[in-house]
């Protein structure tokens, strides 16, 4: 009978002993939980952000502007002898760039004496289509 008398006394002191630090549970338990919360909320966070550079980056205009101006560019800045080349080597970069888009590119050009003669330049997509054509 001693023996679990002197027990359950030494649970009680124990007991007592721990009622003090009851509040530090608390703090530790809403550090915690706030923590969880914060990475739970940043995991989410680049959903909510807007992305411009997408706009401008599906801009038919910009796009068919920008080939335009790399034919141009290479016309003007390249010798006689390599314009051609350089020019094919350009629009078949063009062409597999804007394929890994999802968007269409056909062009028919002749470079003579560094001045660029297009004679048909198509940019295509599902929801537009820009066209030069000159006979």
């Amino acid at each position: 009978m001693e023996c679990l008398t002197s027990r359950y006394t030494n649970f009680k002191k124990w007991l007592k002993g721990r009622k003090r630090m009851k509040g530090q549970w608390y703090i530790v338990a809403a550090i915690l939980f706030s923590y969880s919360l914060l990475t739970f909320f940043d995991s989410f966070n680049g959903y909510s952000q807007l992305d411009y550079s997408s706009i401008a980056s599906q801009d038919e205009d910009a796009t068919f502007y920008n080939v335009l101006q790399g034919l141009k560019n290479i016309s003007n800045g390249s010798n006689e002898l390599n314009a051609n080349a350089d020019a094919a080597d350009y629009a078949g970069l063009v062409q597999g760039s804007l394929l890994g888009k999802g968007t269409y590119f056909k062009c028919n050009y002749s470079i003579s004496s560094g001045v660029l003669d297009i004679k048909e330049l198509e940019v295509s997509d599902k929801s537009m289509r820009v066209r030069i054509v000159n006979n």
